[in-house]
């Protein structure tokens, strides 16, 4: 998860925030990239939880406050 959230997310931001399956779908392409083991959204969710971002269940959608997807290329270097 810890590599998940470095590699292909931004947080920290006031008005960062997306949902759990917005979160879960990146992390499935990531993890089958990466060869890492598979897991339930409900275990992604706990995990997200547990690094501290949990659901916001007052709000449409339950996003997760503080964290959000990186847009594409942003971050990565071009390569030669």
């Amino acid at each position: 998860m810890k590599r998940f959230i470095a590699d292909e997310c931004l947080v920290g931001g006031a008005q960062s925030s997306a949902t759990t399956n917005e979160l879960f779908q990146a992390w499935e392409k990531w993890a089958a990239n990466e060869g890492c083991l598979s897991m339930s959204m409900i275990t992604f969710g706990r995990a997200l939880d547990a690094k501290g971002y949990p659901a916001d269940p007052k709000a449409y959608r339950r996003p997760r406050r503080g964290i959000c997807l990186r847009p594409p290329g942003f971050g990565k270097s071009a390569g030669p």
